[in-house]
């Protein structure tokens, strides 16, 4: 029998790092187009960042994503957790935090502009697993959400 070293955000991060800031400069430069009114160059770059997302928490086998703003420091934090520990794995721009959260609601079969509103719903991302989705309102007037994995 292996025994398996505790899973380190670190670990997470080194061998996808590249690729992970990758797909928040593509989804960020798309979102900032969008928002200028100009063409935008990839429409699935907040689709392939969410993809990043979740392929690094199955990575790091977490059980949940947290998608939290820090209004302090005016960025979204996004946590794993890990053995019952929530553990930091990215800083985002807070431009990237309504559209991922959009777009989890759409995936969900929601419809993102009914917030304020709570939102609960189950939706598959594409893996092996199933994920539960739950967005709340903040008492800043944003959006948090969390993905719960609930079965293989």
């Amino acid at each position: 029998m292996v025994n398996e070293a505790p899973f380190h955000p670190a670990d997470a991060l080194i061998p996808g790092e590249s690729q992970f800031e990758e797909q928040v400069s593509q989804a960020l430069v798309a979102i900032l187009q969008a928002q200028r009114g100009q063409r935008i160059a990839d429409l699935s770059a907040v689709a392939q960042l969410v993809r990043c997302i979740v392929d690094c928490a199955n990575q790091a086998q977490a059980q949940e994503i947290h998608l939290d703003t820090d209004v302090s420091v005016g960025l979204t934090q996004v946590f794993f957790r890990v053995d019952g520990e929530l553990v930091s794995f990215a800083w985002l721009p807070t431009p990237l935090r309504d559209p991922l959260i959009d777009h989890l609601l759409v995936l969900a079969g929601l419809d993102p502009s009914t917030w304020p509103t709570p939102e609960k719903a189950a939706l598959a991302l594409g893996d092996a697993f199933q994920w539960h989705l739950t967005v709340v309102p903040t008492d800043e007037g944003m959006r948090d959400a969390i993905l719960r994995r609930t079965s293989t």
